[in-house]
């Protein structure tokens, strides 16, 4: 559900062709999911969101993911957004249309990192909460949570922001991320977590492998900003 600058498949590189899909039958049959980066594995059991923590693995050292301040929503620019896009779903009468084709992605749309910063800071001065995974010193991971209500639900949260730098994908970061988000939303009071997902197939199949579902309503400001998205909840 990242903001702003979402690529639209189909504009360029091999023609889309439309083929309506069942998505927990198109999930199925998918997994695992052929593509360029590996799909993250199942998430880890979840930790108090306001103690930082490790993750250690034989192929990543350490990953540490801690809460960051207003400062976080400058540090954008450290992750790299470069994806191959194989594949796109679009909301035809309510059901998924998985559009086939592959494209590029190379790092930030021209002007999407300042219009992300702003809405960043806008998130955290009126309480939202910002996440950050490092490697290092390196910010490899963001996710941010939206304090604003939607869909004129006073219980459903907008997880504004997931990221993860395209080199560290497949490694349990998004999922992580994802963790923290459900907790502190509880923490928050929210029954449910809502995201308007980028339709890339890759993204719309990690909510779709953790549990979110295709929202029953839209929520007006993310349809007027991003109306290609896909709207997904999750019961809390």
């Amino acid at each position: 559900m990242p903001p702003g600058g979402r690529p639209v498949p189909g504009g360029a590189g091999i023609p889309l062709r439309g083929k309506k899909v069942s998505p927990q039958r198109d999930v199925e049959r998918d997994r695992p999911i052929a593509r360029l980066i590996t799909p993250e594995p199942d998430c880890l059991p979840r930790m108090s969101p306001e103690a930082p923590f490790v993750v250690a693995s034989a192929s990543m050292p350490e990953v540490l993911y801690r809460r960051l301040g207003r400062e976080g929503a400058y540090r954008l620019p450290e992750i790299d957004r470069s994806e191959v896009i194989d594949g796109a779903y679009r909301l035809r009468s309510g059901a998924l249309v998985l559009e086939e084709g592959r494209q590029e992605l190379l790092g930030w749309p021209l002007g999407v990192l300042e219009k992300e910063t702003a809405v960043q800071l806008t998130l955290f001065d009126r309480g939202g909460v910002i996440y950050g995974a490092f490697f290092g010193e390196r910010l490899v991971g963001f996710m941010s949570l939206d304090s604003r209500p939607v869909c004129g639900m006073h219980d459903r949260l907008l997880l504004d922001t997931l990221h993860v730098d395209c080199n560290f994908r497949g490694r349990g970061i998004g999922c992580k991320l994802l963790e923290h988000a459900r907790s502190i939303a509880r923490e928050m009071g929210a029954s449910s977590l809502y995201v308007s997902s980028k339709p890339t197939r890759r993204t719309v199949e990690f909510y779709l492998h953790r549990g979110f579902t295709v929202a029953d309503e839209y929520d007006p400001e993310q349809l007027e900003h991003y109306p290609e998205d896909i709207p997904m909840v999750l019961a809390l």
